[in-house]
């Protein structure tokens, strides 16, 4: 009698000891989804302070994410993986391979595999991170710093020195905050986020106050617009633009007349924040495009098309290009005329990095994300409150648009961040696509 009453206690210990790991785990999965969801609340102001601090925040977030499909033995993201996570994967494959070939093997490898990061991050926001709390949370926090950045950047542009003594990069560019001249960068990857998540989460037709709401509406269109102007940056400024038509076509729920009186707002701002300098540098854009061949920028874009065709199916590797393009041993010598670190053309550094195949491969990574969010309008269940990361993302992704590096740099670090936030709305409102 006594040997099963021995047994009935180890058992019971042994279920208690397993409720009480499955309660640590609980707990620990609990802890891991708070600080991710903080470090996610805080990225829009870590892109502002440090582009190593947000990309080690979205590292972070990643390996937390992993830590958390372990403990909660919750792999489903990645045995039933979405279209555009496959096609991102398959992408990290191939960049992993191409790297045995590439101009130089072991900085290939390091940024391929550090690469898998984002997706990571992606996925994270996508399945876990964003609920509709946090997706209200998240645009909160965006909004705000867009606005403080943006009313930041005036005061230089007004003083020559910032809130903070930083005084402005040249004469007519400014730099905020920032280290280097990208707030209007920035400003144009928040402006469609923050103002039609404006719209929606205070819906001036349903208020008491809705002429009050159209008008704060419409002043910070103003500030971020007129800032991205005055910035001197000015594909943002043209991105920006577009992207009020690309919401002009999409909306349904958003009144034609409300976009068109943000039209009329952008207008009047740009007519008030104006100055001959930085009306010389927007205006000198149309000159620019007529004489593009003999802009700095296209020819960074024939040095890369040149590397390219120098190895067409594998491509020179990752990140290659800060590398290759002052050799006149690789490619055609007479094209080396003007270097950056990366092309600034998305397409292009993918065919220079992994060739034609990696090229592919990224715009079927492209395409599934258009898919998703046609999809998703075409079917009514698109709420307005996606319009604003769908709007920066694909806006990015618009092949005649200059654009930083995709693989590591602070511009990859913001687009991730848009699409992860994405991705979520759309998850949210339809479940997986």
């Amino acid at each position: 009698m006594s040997e099963p009453i021995v047994n009935a206690e180890s058992g019971g210990s042994s279920v208690t000891a397993a409720v009480q790991a499955e309660s640590r785990g609980g707990a620990a999965c609990s802890r891991l989804l708070a600080a991710s969801r903080l470090l996610v609340l805080i990225l829009p102001q870590l892109l502002v302070v440090s582009a190593t601090a947000a990309d080690s925040a979205i590292t972070l977030v990643a390996l937390m994410f992993l830590m958390y499909s372990w403990l909660a033995d919750d792999w489903s993201w990645m045995v039933r993986p979405a279209v555009w996570m496959r096609w991102a994967l398959a992408l990290w494959l191939w960049m992993l391979i191409i790297s045995l070939f590439a101009y130089d093997i072991d900085h290939s490898y390091l940024m391929s595999l550090a690469w898998i990061r984002f997706v990571i991050f992606c996925a994270a926001l996508e399945h876990l991170l964003l609920d509709q709390v946090w997706l209200r949370r998240l645009w909160c926090s965006a909004a705000m710093t867009a606005v403080f950045v943006a009313l930041d950047g005036l005061w230089q542009y007004k003083f020559g020195a910032d809130f903070f003594g930083y005084e402005r990069h040249s004469a007519d560019r400014l730099s905020g905050m920032f280290q280097r001249p990208k707030i209007g960068s920035y400003l144009m990857m928040m402006f469609m986020p923050v103002v039609v998540g404006m719209y929606i989460y205070f819906a001036p037709e349903r208020s008491r106050h809705s002429r009050l709401i159209r008008i704060v509406i419409g002043v910070v269109i103003m500030v971020l617009m007129g800032t991205i102007f005055v910035s001197g940056e000015r594909m943002p400024f043209l991105l920006a633009l577009a992207g009020c038509l690309l919401l002009l076509v999409l909306s349904s729920g958003l009144r034609r007349r409300d976009v068109l009186i943000a039209g009329v707002c952008m207008l009047v701002s740009g007519s008030f924040f104006v100055n001959p300098v930085s009306l010389n540098r927007q205006l000198s854009t149309v000159t620019d495009i007529k004489q593009v061949a003999e802009t700095a920028y296209a020819k960074a874009w024939s040095r890369a098309f040149d590397l390219g065709m120098d190895a067409p199916w594998l491509g020179q590797g990752v990140d290659a290009f800060r590398f290759a393009c002052n050799d006149p041993a690789v490619g055609h010598a007479d094209k080396i005329t003007t270097c950056f670190k990366h092309p600034h053309h998305v397409y292009l550094e993918w065919f220079e990095s992994t060739g034609i195949i990696g090229l592919i491969g990224f715009i079927g990574f492209a395409v599934a994300i258009l898919r998703i969010f046609l999809r998703a309008h075409g079917s009514g269940q698109l709420s307005m409150m996606n319009y604003g990361p769908l709007a920066s993302v694909l806006l990015v992704l618009w092949p005649i648009a200059t654009a930083g590096s995709f693989y590591g740099s602070w511009r990859a670090c913001l687009f991730w961040l848009m699409l992860g936030w994405g991705l979520a709305a759309v998850r949210g409102v339809q479940g997986r696509i």
